[in-house]
């Protein structure tokens, strides 16, 4: 399986292809406008029948595009990196869940200490009126 720097690259290399190759048909097409125009004439049978035929080209175009990306987003959930990088992304949640366990264990802690101390302040106090 690839890695995703692969993938991306392979996306761009064929999304790029294809827009070349639609800019080339889109331009084939607006040439045939532009030249029955310029000589103030209907187009021709046959560059009607061409116009259809870029026409259904650039459709099929579209949707060879739309299987292409969808192609491309399978192998993206299944490239070699990607479980590397779930792997790295649970260490690191699993890490802060026991750091978050811990502080929370030591709020507890802290609230006891902080009751003893409570206690023992209020004993500190009670034997000071005696001696006093």
């Amino acid at each position: 399986m690839a890695t995703l720097a692969e993938l991306r690259q392979e996306y761009a290399s064929t999304r790029d292809a294809i827009a070349k190759l639609d800019a080339e048909l889109s331009r084939e097409w607006n040439e045939i406008e532009d030249k029955a125009f310029e000589q103030q004439r209907a187009k021709t049978r046959d560059e009607n029948i061409r116009q259809d035929e870029i026409e259904q080209a650039e459709d099929e175009l579209t949707e060879r595009l739309k299987d292409f990306a969808l192609r491309h987003l399978k192998n993206i959930n299944n490239a070699d990196d990607l479980d590397d990088l779930n792997r790295k992304i649970a260490t690191i949640k699993s890490n802060l869940d026991n750091t978050l366990n811990r502080l929370r264990d030591l709020e507890r802690y802290a609230a006891k200490v902080a009751k003893v101390a409570e206690a023992v302040g209020k004993v500190v106090e009670k034997a000071a009126d005696i001696v006093l």
